[in-house]
């Protein structure tokens, strides 16, 4: 559930930004309801941190294996 949220949080927050988005907004689009969201996380700069560190790690890892390659 929580990579759900986070998957969803990169597209809303790419598409509204984040300042313009609501946690409303990010549950409808991620189809998982505010009880859902606060399982995982505590508000909305949680996911933003979260998925940071997400594009982080499929960054490094493609990095990573581009290396591999050579």
């Amino acid at each position: 559930m929580a990579l759900r949220f986070i998957e969803t949080a990169i597209l809303v927050f790419a598409e509204l930004g984040y300042a313009n988005c609501s946690l409303t907004d990010l549950c409808a689009a991620a189809g998982l309801s505010r009880p859902q969201f606060y399982e995982e996380f505590q508000n909305r700069e949680d996911v933003l941190i979260a998925a940071y560190g997400h594009i982080q790690d499929a960054t490094a890892t493609a990095v990573s294996t581009a290396m591999t390659w050579r």
